[in-house]
């Protein structure tokens, strides 16, 4: 089941009104005993000033206690950081889909576009990664075709100091 229907979307409003604050979310669909997640996102420093970052609320479907490993902005250089696992024997991991992040920021200038996913990870409670589809929705966008979809597969697990990542641009 994991893998073919397993996505990460990050999703859009189609314009941000520049000095607004705005929040984005980035959102996991069809996950089976999440575990931990790692993130990467640039972002043009010169537009965007990021306000905050913190976890969105699906991990916590588990019912197991959650560790944030790491929350970093660099604005000098235009590049979020963040990091969370999951802990337990217990209870399971998320199952569905929902919020894994949440960016507050600031545009100086209109964007359609303000933030890139350039690594990620998501590790099942078993410490096995969960391969996913990466979609970039522009508000209720319905259809994502091949061109805008690639295939991220990391290895190893979210916590190593190495990490290989492999992805095709349709």
């Amino acid at each position: 089941l994991e893998g073919d229907n397993t996505g990460v979307e990050l999703s859009f409003k189609e314009s941000v009104s520049v000095n607004d604050a705005t929040e984005i979310e980035i959102y996991v669909e069809n996950i089976h005993q999440l575990g931990a997640y790692e993130l990467a996102l640039a972002f043009d420093h010169q537009n965007i000033e990021v306000l905050s970052i913190e976890s969105g609320s699906f991990i916590e479907k588990g019912n197991r206690e959650t560790m944030e490993l790491q929350n970093s902005i660099d604005s000098k250089n235009g590049l979020i950081q963040y990091a969370l696992a999951s802990l337990g024997s217990s209870a399971n991991g998320a199952i569905g889909s929902g919020s894994i992040l949440k960016i507050r920021y600031q545009a100086k200038e209109n964007t359609s576009q303000p933030f890139e996913l350039i690594a990620g990870q998501l590790a099942r409670i078993d410490a096995k990664v969960i391969d996913f589809k990466l979609k970039t929705n522009v508000q209720d966008l319905e259809d994502v075709n091949d061109e805008e979809t690639f295939i991220v597969s990391t290895r190893p697990n979210p916590f190593s100091e190495e990490m290989l990542i492999k992805y095709q641009v349709g």
